[in-house]
């Protein structure tokens, strides 16, 4: 097995995505002006130091991660990596979500789904796809028939009526 490595410090990776991000935004830009989605590091979850390197380009958005490990779980973590972002420039998260199994996605419906829905979703206006639309891949939305919702679907799908 390899050896286990660390992540970086939260903002580490920005400094080194930021420039290929500028050179292929700048190719898409020699075919097209359509909106491309930026991230950060960390899987897409750290948008730390974003905010003060900001790509000069108006037709690109920023697409954030966020799960139950993420950041130790907690609100003031899932807010100190999104580095206020939000508030410049436009945010789509792009995949958040949970799962009754164990690991960085563990987490239920009420301890993760309500807070991070409240917290950051509504109260931040920030928009969302959750994750996954596949029953093998975690954390699901849909249970292995393909139709019946799990907890994670369940939530998404009340959201997603809420807002009808």
């Amino acid at each position: 097995m390899p050896p286990r490595r660390d992540p970086p410090a939260y903002g580490a990776q920005w400094e080194q995505l930021r420039p290929v991000w500028v050179e292929l935004i700048s190719i898409v830009r020699q075919y097209s002006d359509n909106l491309v989605l930026v991230t950060g590091g960390t899987w897409a979850s750290d948008l730390t130091g974003v905010r003060s390197a900001l790509i000069a380009d108006r037709n690109t958005a920023y697409s954030w991660h966020a799960y139950p490990g993420t950041a130790g779980g907690t609100a003031d973590g899932w807010a100190r990596i999104l580095d206020n972002l939000d508030a410049i420039r436009p945010v789509f998260v792009t995949e958040w979500g949970f799962s009754e199994k164990p690991g960085h996605y563990h987490g239920t419906a009420q301890a993760f789904g309500k807070t991070f829905s409240e917290e950051f979703l509504e109260r931040r206006g920030l928009h969302w796809t959750a994750w996954c639309w596949h029953p093998s891949w975690d954390p699901s939305l849909v249970q292995s028939d393909w139709r019946t919702p799990t907890p994670a679907g369940e939530l998404a799908r009340t959201l997603l009526a809420s807002r009808s």
